[in-house]
């Protein structure tokens, strides 16, 4: 019998539950995850990340420049769970030779509600764009345009996807310019459907899946820079002497990147829910072990408890409607999304909306960030399943 890989995964998935132990921690002190959270935020994008991409740029401008001027462009594909924006920004920043060409950005980076006023936008940014072109000295320096995020420049509706076919048509009939677009995957395969993108579009990358290795040495030195005791979860097939701090920490970052499909993003937040704190003397009662207080200071924490970094795993998904699966799907369409927005792609009441968003806000499913609705990164590999089991059109293998 041949299993389908989606099924296999499940099986090794439920496999390693059965032999890794996982046990009911405290939540993490305020003090410790303060710090950690300033120590993420200062770390940056992956560098694999940037490395991966800016290999595949200069071999597509070097390909452009040399002989294939219809090469013109480099779509960069991502989860409709990571931010691919701050990512393209620090990457271009990094770039060796970022001073041998001229970079102009396109700026819409907030989606108007009205698709008329996407297509206005879009020939105002373009028009910009020329007249910067016009106004800069000659120059040997190729130009390069930069669209972050394409699936701003739409909203699944009837006429919402004019501006994609603007962008597309303005990419292949100026050679002269290289461009480079940031867009969600699953918008992409939308795209390719209502307006065949990738006939005139033709090269793309992904970004790359981080594996166990990876993740570690990007997540593991937060851990240490704390300067406390770090206690990781252990196979119940094995004694706690035959496996070693090192072998320990690897097995629990291979399950982490296997049930993260890879992905930064979702890999930050299961990994968030994989760590807790433990006192030292959990056998005794709180008269001889008092709970430390939550104002107590890290040194403090450290001197009566520990981390402790559990089997990564994924929050317990609540029962979903066919509307709601709509409602979803419809989110991670667009990347992000207003209300008002989302009721116009769904063809339904703003109010009915926004009720149906602030149930699945309660259940964690979604975030809302200053009005823009996301789905939260923990939920995205399960909910990638379920929607591509119910044959709703996604983008790529994850």
């Amino acid at each position: 019998m041949s299993w389908p890989f989606e099924q296999i995964r499940a099986w090794l998935s439920k496999k390693r539950a059965d032999v890794i132990e996982q046990d009911d921690l405290g939540p993490l002190p305020a003090a410790i995850a303060h710090q950690i959270d300033q120590k993420l935020q200062a770390s940056g994008i992956h560098p694999t990340y940037r490395h991966h991409l800016l290999t595949v740029l200069d071999q597509h401008l070097a390909a452009w420049q040399a002989d294939n001027p219809t090469a013109n462009s480099l779509a960069i594909l991502h989860s409709p769970v990571e931010a691919l924006t701050p990512i393209l920004q620090h990457t271009l920043q990094h770039w060796p030779a970022a001073a041998n060409y001229r970079l102009h950005f396109l700026p819409l980076e907030v989606r108007p509600n009205q698709t008329d006023d996407i297509s206005q936008l879009l020939e105002t940014a373009r028009s910009q764009i020329l007249t910067e072109l016009s106004l800069q000295p000659s120059s040997d320096r190729p130009s390069i345009v930069i669209i972050p995020r394409l699936d701003v420049y739409f909203l699944r509706c009837i006429g919402g996807w004019q501006a994609i076919e603007q962008l597309r048509d303005m990419v292949t009939a100026d050679l002269s310019r290289f461009w480079l677009i940031g867009c969600n995957g699953w918008a992409w395969t939308y795209f390719d459907i209502v307006c065949q993108i990738e006939a005139y579009l033709e090269q793309t990358t992904q970004l790359p899946e981080l594996d166990g290795e990876q993740i570690q040495n990007w997540l593991q030195p937060l851990l240490k820079s704390l300067d406390g005791p770090i206690h990781h979860a252990t196979k119940r097939t094995q004694s706690t002497e035959s496996s070693s701090p090192a072998e320990k920490a690897a097995a629990l970052y291979a399950d982490l990147a296997n049930i993260s499909h890879g992905i930064s993003s979702v890999a930050v937040q299961l990994w968030w829910r994989s760590l807790g704190y433990e006192l030292n003397t959990p056998e005794q009662d709180e008269a001889t072990s008092p709970a430390p207080p939550a104002e107590a200071d890290i040194a403090k924490l450290f001197q009566v408890g520990h981390l402790k970094q559990q089997r990564p795993s994924y929050p317990e998904m609540p029962n979903l409607s066919a509307i709601e699966d709509y409602l979803i799907y419809s989110v991670l369409l667009h990347g992000s999304v207003t209300v008002a927005q989302l009721a116009i792609s769904l063809g339904e009441l703003e109010g009915q909306v926004r009720a149906q968003v602030q149930k699945l806000l309660r259940q964690g499913i979604l975030r809302n960030q200053d009005g823009m609705i996301t789905v939260a990164p923990a939920y995205y590999p399960k909910l990638h399943d379920r929607l591509r089991q119910n044959n709703f059109v996604i983008g790529g293998d994850r």
